[in-house]
């Protein structure tokens, strides 16, 4: 009897092993070209195989500002990304450092809520690469700018800024159709307009 016990608990054992090794889990990772939203799944697999499987989306200031700022939606335009190298699945690419939360990107988002024309906010976020990881072409020349902004409102207003620093954004990388107004505009910097629903420069 003894004996027998002993059996079904070895069995049970390695029941429980082959469990362990066979059923595992996974996440993919995605962020939207044009708006900057992460889309993060995770999931189980058997065998490598997935099963259940949940998604949720992840906001960042990038995405924040060009939403809530601007009053755009998107339609998206996904890519695959990893976080760090310690895990990586074929396809993906490093996440741009405009959508992290920290560093040099981050700080410079966070001057952008010093204006208040949401078309010049909206002509500047889409000045940037976000198919780029460093996006050294505009690094250079943002540069100035972004400094220039911290005098904003208080030593200088927002309109001074922008007719001396806004050719630095303005139709430097080309319209993007899945970038949509949600809102009619003023348009009191003149930059942006409004057609079919399509921002555009």
């Amino acid at each position: 009897m003894r004996l027998r016990i002993r059996h079904i608990c070895l069995i049970l054992v390695a029941v429980a092993v082959f469990l362990a090794c066979a059923i595992g889990s996974d996440d993919d990772r995605y962020y939207c070209t044009a708006c900057g939203l992460l889309r993060l799944s995770k999931f189980r697999t058997c065998f490598g195989y997935p099963l259940a499987k949940s998604i949720r989306y992840q906001e960042t200031e990038y995405h924040r500002l060009l939403s809530s700022g601007c009053g755009i939606k998107c339609t998206h335009q996904w890519r695959p990304f990893y976080w760090n190298h310690h895990r990586v699945h074929p396809g993906e690419s490093h996440i741009p450092y405009l959508l992290v939360d920290y560093g040099w990107s981050n700080s410079r988002l966070n001057l952008l809520s010093r204006l208040e024309d949401p078309n010049m906010l909206a002509t500047i976020l889409t000045s940037l690469d976000l198919s780029d990881l460093f996006d050294m072409r505009h690094l250079r020349d943002d540069g100035a700018a972004f400094d220039a902004l911290k005098a904003v409102p208080h030593v200088t207003s927002e309109e001074e800024w922008w007719k001396q620093y806004g050719p630095v954004f303005v139709g430097r990388m080309p319209p993007n159709s899945a970038l949509q107004w949600t809102r009619p505009t003023a348009l009191p910097s003149g930059i942006i307009k409004r057609d079919l629903g399509v921002p555009v420069r």
